[in-house]
């Protein structure tokens, strides 16, 4: 994947003697770019609560559901899960610490 990066990068690259990053940040953009759970999302992590125990669920439990999916679909990549979830790495870093100790 890298050397096909590469090889694109190049491709692309029109002036100067210094290959741009540009080409590079569009495919990290991309892929970072994931769907967002949206209104139906949202209605499925409370519906799913309200099936299990009968009541809607608490911030602490929808918290940990956003966190627990943004790591799965970032393929526990904390960098690109923190963008998913709009927070900086390393508070995401401090909610799984919090998580695991629970």
């Amino acid at each position: 994947e890298l050397r096909s990066l590469v090889y694109n990068a190049v491709a692309q690259h029109r002036s100067g003697p210094v290959l741009s990053m540009q080409s590079f940040r569009e495919v990290i953009r991309k892929e970072q770019t994931l769907p967002s759970i949206g209104k139906q999302g949202a209605e499925t992590i409370a519906g799913s609560t309200l099936a299990v125990t009968g009541r809607f669920p608490t911030l602490k439990e929808a918290d940990l559901f956003l966190v627990k999916e943004a790591m799965r679909r970032a393929t526990n990549n904390q960098g690109v899960a923190a963008t998913l979830l709009g927070i900086t790495r390393q508070s995401l870093n401090r909610r799984l610490k919090i998580m695991s100790n629970q």
